[in-house]
């Protein structure tokens, strides 16, 4: 396994018209705060589009930028879990590929994990969704709040960094 300082998991479910923009933003800020020692690992949770194609061509532009193609749409927590299976990072990060979350807080994340934090996850100040979508999610929220062991942060999504070790 060839290690490297940072992996970012990237699931994707039909995103070929964002992949493009994604490869834009997050690569230029990625080159600048890591230099060359990162990878991004698209988990491709079996689309239909042809996100596959231009992961396969943004690996060939650059093979530190890597695919997993799942057969078939698996879900957004296994393709998740899949990325994580394939990071060799020091420090590993989840990020969706809608750009919904900004690559600078993902960045300032790392920095907290560098100085020793093992966990460092994003908590939504506001959430633009429909209000049926948002009634679900508090919902959600209400109940993991009322049967978790541990405190469970609301509106806290799979936006983080976190350590190997963690």
């Amino acid at each position: 396994m060839d290690t490297v300082e940072f992996s970012l998991v990237v699931p994707c479910y039909n995103e070929e018209d964002v992949l493009p923009l994604f490869q834009a933003e997050v690569v230029p800020a990625l080159e600048v705060a890591l230099g060359a020692d990162w990878e991004i690992i698209f988990v491709d949770d079996g689309s239909r589009d042809r996100s596959r194609q231009l992961i396969i061509g943004l690996h060939m532009q650059d093979p530190r930028i890597k695919g997993v193609f799942l057969s078939r749409n698996f879900g957004h927590q296994a393709a998740v879990d899949t990325g994580l299976c394939h990071a060799n990072g020091r420090f590993i990060g989840v990020m969706d590929c809608d750009l919904q979350d900004p690559v600078q807080v993902l960045l300032a994340m790392y920095a907290k994990c560098q100085s020793g934090v093992d966990v460092c996850y994003g908590v939504r100040a506001r959430r633009d969704s429909p209000w049926l979508l948002k009634f679900f999610y508090s919902f959600f929220y209400l109940i993991m709040h009322k049967v978790a062991t541990h405190d469970w942060p609301r509106d806290a999504g799979d936006f983080c960094v976190v350590s190997r070790k963690a």
